[in-house]
């Protein structure tokens, strides 16, 4: 089971990064998508609107399921991208350095913006996965 969250807007199915402040922002209306494991070779995913940041919708996600989505493949990126509302961000589990998924697995499957990640200003340090591909934010504790 995991979960991933959905803040701003975007369009083309990509992974974006962002920072962690921007993550905290009590402002930003961040949304999950629950995941669960049917096997482990199938999963679930199931939408659920709540306001979040990055940090507590990680938090409430090992509370109440496992952790943030690992996207592994474009089968289940195609999956996720099916529950998402139009022109959003969704929070990943993924994060760096290097980049790593939230339950410590490194990553083999990545589908970045073209010319990211880019660590802007260096303080770039979590994924987000949109309709662009996926992207960085930065990250801040």
């Amino acid at each position: 089971m995991y979960c991933s969250c959905i803040c701003g807007t975007d369009k083309n199915k990509r992974v974006n990064d962002f920072s962690c402040l921007f993550m905290k922002n009590k402002m930003c209306k961040i949304r999950l998508i629950f995941v669960a494991e049917i096997n482990q070779t199938q999963k679930a995913y199931m939408y659920i609107s709540m306001l979040k940041t990055w940090f507590d919708a990680q938090t409430y996600c090992r509370t109440h399921h496992t952790d943030l989505t690992l996207i592994e493949n474009a089968i289940e990126n195609a999956e996720v991208y099916s529950l998402i509302p139009a022109q959003t961000n969704v929070w990943i589990g993924l994060y760096r350095e290097p980049w790593t998924w939230s339950d410590q697995t490194r990553t083999s499957f990545t589908n970045w913006i073209t010319g990211l990640p880019d660590n802007m200003k260096g303080i770039q340090h979590c994924a987000t996965e949109s309709e662009k591909h996926m992207n960085f934010k930065p990250f801040f504790s």
